[in-house]
């Protein structure tokens, strides 16, 4: 199925914790029969669940965003290597325009090996170093953040994670040895298809946190 740019907001939309369909149609604002009916098809081919005027999403259409996500990921690192290399070369063209290439008698331009033009009109060392010092800070800010991301929501539906006692679904419930963490029925439905971590695809374990077992730790110290 090829997702069009409705298919994609919606998912968009669905991920970042709006999932009431109700008040998306109002916000699309587009006619509700077309919307039911793009949405069945959504169904169809397992990118988007629909429980009780709630959208999530399904294995697929986690899968189809972080497609996205990885291409524009790509986009934006190739248009920052292509400003360095612009930059580059517009040091480079600067310090052609100031000195200018020894002539020999006859006219003709002195002969210099490839090493010897770099050295002499390449970046310096220290302009090398600042160019270097960017790009791995991009890097680490963009590890940061989605670090962070993870830490905060649901790995499968991306929700955000709450501490209730009357609804404990919406908090910390499965978890996978790579760190990745479930809502209860995110957990379990995974366990019932594919049975694999959606972050590293390996299969997943049940993994209580400190809190949890010491819960369950009274819990048994009671019935002894």
């Amino acid at each position: 199925m090829k997702l069009k740019i409705f298919d994609k907001t919606l998912l968009e939309t669905v991920r970042s914790g709006k999932n009431d369909i109700a008040e998306i149609i109002n916000d699309f604002n587009i006619d509700e029969k077309e919307f039911q009916k793009r949405l069945k098809l959504l169904e169809k081919n397992k990118l988007l669940v629909e429980s009780e005027g709630k959208l999530k999403l399904g294995i697929k259409g986690f899968e189809e965003i972080e497609k996205e996500k990885r291409k524009t990921k790509n986009k934006k690192q190739d248009e920052k290597n292509e400003e360095n290399q612009k930059s580059e070369k517009e040091i480079v063209q600067k310090k052609l325009d100031v000195e200018k290439i020894d002539v020999v008698d006859d006219g003709k331009i002195e002969k210099m090996d490839l090493s010897e033009i770099v050295k002499k009109y390449g970046p310096t060392e220290e302009q090398k170093k600042i160019f270097e010092k960017k790009i791995e800070a991009s890097k680490k800010t963009e590890e940061n953040e989605k670090t962070n991301k993870e830490e905060e929501r649901c790995a499968l539906c991306r929700q955000p994670f709450e501490l209730s006692v009357k609804d404990s679904s919406k908090a910390r419930y499965g978890y996978c040895f790579c760190g990745a963490a479930y809502h209860k029925d995110c957990y379990e439905s995974l366990l019932e298809s594919s049975g694999l971590c959606v972050n590293c695809g390996k299969k997943l374990v049940l993994i209580l946190d400190k809190q949890t077992k010491d819960a369950l730790k009274n819990v048994k110290n009671i019935f002894t």
